[in-house]
């Protein structure tokens, strides 16, 4: 074999192998860029997916938000209007009654999609509603009306007022631990 051909085939054998070392070197570029392709679209697609739960949440939350609030309102300006005027003798009363107890009903019903911080807030709001209420039923018992005592005693009117004064200072914080509740997810 003379030399030309030994070289000729060292020539050809060394690209043989730079040429499978390019092939391997391809693959494994292509293989490499598939898996990060991947791994983001599957980082985007969790994203989104994450997005959508948290969408689902709100919607969910929204007209259960939307109803307590409401309750705790309207149970606060009842109790405001029986405190202005003193007396139990008043259709507010019953409204009173009833937004307490559907408070309490849809408290119970919506816990499990609450946060703990809102569920707190909610629950001390119809704890003192409750304490409220059970003042201003004593104070229009039979024994008192025929004792002529138609408006509440300085005693009844000032732990009602407090009540009252509970109410009004934790109400506005529910809307505040609601978007902190929405700012976690």
């Amino acid at each position: 074999m003379n030399h030309f051909s030994f070289f000729l085939l060292q020539f050809i054998s060394s690209l043989l192998s730079l040429g499978f070392v390019a092939l391997l070197i391809y693959v494994f570029r292509e293989w490499i860029k598939r898996a990060i392709d991947s791994y983001y679209k599957n980082a985007e697609s969790e994203e989104t997916f994450k997005n959508q739960v948290k969408l689902d949440i709100m919607k969910q939350q929204m007209p259960m938000a939307i109803e307590m609030v409401e309750l705790i309102y309207k149970a606060r300006n009842y109790a405001k209007t029986i405190l202005d005027k003193q007396t139990a003798l008043v259709k507010e009363k019953e409204l009173f009654s009833q937004s307490i107890a559907r408070l309490t009903e849809r408290l119970y019903l919506y816990r499990v999609l609450m946060d703990q911080d809102v569920f707190e807030i909610i629950h001390c709001v119809k704890r003192a509603g409750q304490d409220f209420f059970l003042y201003l039923d004593v104070s229009d018992r039979a024994e008192n009306l025929r004792k002529g005592e138609l408006y509440f005693s300085k005693e009844i009117y000032e732990k009602m007022n407090s009540l009252y004064e509970i109410i009004v200072r934790v109400s506005p914080k529910i809307l505040f631990a609601k978007n902190r509740q929405n700012n976690k997810l």
